[in-house]
C-alpha cells in the first residue's frame, strides 16, 4: 500500500511531456454535428388527459341509455305536436258539423210549419167545417212555436259562422237573410188570419175559394199560396247553398269566387222580403 502511494505521488510529480504526436491531434480539426440533415423533436405542449365524460359516452351501454332517452323525449315531442293536430282538426269538424246541424234544423222546423199552413190554407179555401180549420190551425201554431224555437237558437248559431258585413267577401249578409225570413214567415201568419176568402170562378181540385192577403199595398193581390211557395224556396235554396260540403272542411283550394257570389245572390234573390210578400219579382221589378 506504501508503495503504492509513493508511486502514485511520484506520477503525480512528474511533469506533462507533450509529445509530437499529441500536438498533431490538437491542431487535427475534427469534424462536427450540425442540424443539417437532422430532424429535431422538439417537445410540444403535452397532450391533456382525456376527461371521463367523454370517455364515459363512449361506451356501448351509455350510448344504449342516451338512445332511450332521446328517442323518449323526440317521440313524446312528435306525439305532442300529432296530438295538437288532431284536436284542430277534430274542433274543426265539431264546429262544421254544428253549422250543418243548426242549418237542418232551421230548415226541418220551417218545412214542418210549411206543412201544416199548406193544410190549413187547403182546408179554407175548400170551405172545410169550422172545427176542422180550427184544429188545422192549432196544428200551425205549434209548428209556429217550434219555428220560432229554431230561429231563436239556431240563428245566431249561424251567424256566428258568416261575417255579417258581405262588402269584402261578397257573402250575403246572413244576419239580414235570417231578418227577411222571419218576417216572411210572419207575413204568412198575417195572410192567413187577416186574409179575405174570395170564390173562385170556377173551383180549381175542389177549392171553392181563394185566400188573398191585403196587408201590404200592392194594388193587385197577393194570395197565400205565393207567399208559401216563395218562403219555402227561400228555406230550400238557403239550406241547400249556404250549408258547407263535408269534404271542403280541411280543404285548401278557395272556391271558386265567380261560383261564390253567383250561389250567394241567388240566395239573396229568393230570401229578399219584398219578393216573399210579393211586391216585386226575382229581378226586383214590382210585381203588376
Amino acid at each position: 500500500m506504501k508503495f503504492n502511494d509513493a508511486g502514485s505521488g511520484m506520477m503525480a510529480c512528474l511533469p506533462t511531456v507533450i509529445t509530437p504526436t499529441m500536438k498533431k491531434l490538437r491542431s487535427r480539426k475534427w469534424p462536427t454535428l450540425s442540424r443539417a440533415g437532422f430532424t429535431i423533436n422538439t417537445p410540444g405542449p403535452s397532450e391533456p388527459k382525456p376527461h371521463w365524460f367523454r370517455e364515459s359516452i363512449k361506451h356501448p351501454a351509455v350510448l344504449v341509455i342516451l338512445g332511450f332517452i332521446l328517442t323518449g323525449l323526440i317521440g313524446r315531442w312528435l306525439a305532442d305536436v300529432q296530438d295538437e293536430k288532431q284536436r284542430q282538426r277534430e274542433a274543426v269538424v265539431r264546429s262544421m258539423d254544428d253549422l250543418r246541424r243548426s242549418i237542418d234544423d232551421l230548415s226541418a222546423a220551417f218545412s214542418g210549419y210549411f206543412d201544416h199552413a199548406v193544410a190549413l190554407v187547403d182546408l179554407m179555401e175548400k170551405g172545410a167545417p169550422a172545427d176542422k180549420i180550427e184544429q188545422a190551425r192549432t196544428s200551425m201554431d205549434a209548428a209556429r212555436e217550434k219555428w220560432d224555437e229554431r230561429l231563436a237558437v239556431d240563428g245566431p248559431n249561424i251567424l256566428q259562422r258568416y261575417p255579417v258585413n258581405p262588402d269584402n267577401t261578397g257573402s250575403p249578409n246572413i244576419e239580414l237573410l235570417l231578418n227577411d225570413i222571419e218576417l216572411g214567415t210572419s207575413f204568412i201568419e198575417s195572410c192567413i188570419g187577416r186574409g179575405t176568402l174570395e170564390k173562385r170562378e170556377k173551383p180549381i181540385l175542389d177549392h171553392r175559394y181563394q185566400l188573398f192577403c191585403h196587408d201590404t199595398t200592392q194594388k193587385n193581390s197577393v194570395d197565400a199560396g205565393y207567399r208559401l211557395t216563395t218562403t219555402d224556396v227561400c228555406l230550400r235554396m238557403f239550406a241547400r247553398l249556404m250549408r258547407p260540403d263535408p269534404k271542403n272542411d280541411f280543404s285548401d283550394e278557395p272556391v271558386d269566387r265567380r261560383y261564390q257570389q253567383l250561389t250567394y245572390k241567388t240566395v239573396q234573390t229568393n230570401c229578399d222580403l219584398q219578393y216573399l210578400t210579393g211586391l216585386t219579382d226575382q229581378q226586383g221589378h214590382p210585381r203588376q
